[in-house]
């Protein structure tokens, strides 16, 4: 599988589990930490729906600066990513058009 296909079902994946959040009321532990450590703000839904907004941003320019070296731990923390890829040793190469394909090891 390419290595940019398994960064866009990350992406998708990060996509589905942030919207899941912000489509379910109420304050997670770790907006509440989060707007303990910001000076006292107080949290409210909106502060939580602009934090998930932005681990949505974040979280996809993360992928997005990710090369092949960090293609374990993307498919540890996306499994749907690459499903026949994850939980087995990998090994990626170029293909003939010049882009990282990850397979598993034989």
């Amino acid at each position: 599988m390419k290595f940019n296909t398994i960064k866009e079902r990350a992406k998708a994946q990060l996509q589905r589990l942030v919207a899941q959040e912000q489509g379910t009321p109420g304050m997670l532990s770790i907006c509440n930490a989060f707007a303990d450590l910001s000076f006292g703000i107080t949290p409210t839904e909106a502060l939580r729906q602009e934090f998930l907004a932005e681990v949505l941003i974040e979280g996809s320019r993360t992928i997005d600066a990710w090369d092949v070296r960090q293609v374990a731990y993307l498919l540890r923390l996306f499994p749907d990513a690459a499903p026949g890829l994850t939980g087995k040793q990998v090994e990626a190469s170029y293909d003939a058009a010049g882009e990282w394909v990850v397979r598993v090891v034989a």
